[in-house]
């Protein structure tokens, strides 16, 4: 939940910062919170899950290295365009608009697969588990569902706010729903 609050807070600076050059800089930030919350919440499915075992120092070091090469990638985006290759301003609704490069797609697709993993996990337990964790695990199982549908409403540009993920608001609905169920 502290990589989300980094998320949103960044998130936050982005739209009620004024000027294009500050609004890029505040989605920089905030990438310190993204590409904290997928690893984050796939270490702790495992610890849910009990699979505490596979939670070694190798692991977690093997764990960030996508997300420490893409927050690297992300500040110096300008010189290579890996991340965004383009930014635009739109100036009807005030937000900047990020034309992808490769390896954005690349995290992505890292990003994607450490939460469908812990979802996953965590859904199983919620079908096998005594009647105390099938509650919980279906609950936090199905609330993690929600920030991928959000999610890809954004990068499919069916978004309503065009340039607005509206993920970091869906991963605070599911902090609530995982305190609720835990």
């Amino acid at each position: 939940m502290l990589g989300v609050m980094v998320w949103v807070a960044g998130a936050g600076l982005e739209a009620g910062l004024p000027a294009p050059a500050t609004k890029i800089l505040a989605a920089k930030l905030s990438y310190f919170g993204i590409v904290s919350v997928p690893p984050l919440w796939l270490v702790f499915a495992m610890r849910y899950v009990r699979h505490d075992r596979w939670v070694t120092r190798r692991f977690l070091a093997a764990l960030a290295i996508v997300p420490v090469v893409t927050l690297v990638l992300v500040l110096t985006t300008e010189s290579h365009g890996l991340v965004w290759r383009s930014t635009a301003l739109n100036e009807t609704s005030g937000t900047i608009v990020y034309e992808h490069g490769w390896w954005f797609w690349i995290w992505t697709g890292f990003a994607y697969g450490a939460i469908m993993i812990g979802t996953l996990m965590v859904l199983a337990l919620g079908v096998r588990g005594r009647a105390v964790y099938r509650r919980q695990g279906i609950a936090i199982g199905v609330g993690a569902i929600i920030p991928w549908i959000s999610n890809l409403i954004y990068l499919t540009g069916n978004s309503p706010w065009p340039g607005v993920d509206p993920a970091p608001l869906a991963f605070t609905v599911v902090g609530a729903i995982v305190a609720w169920a835990l």
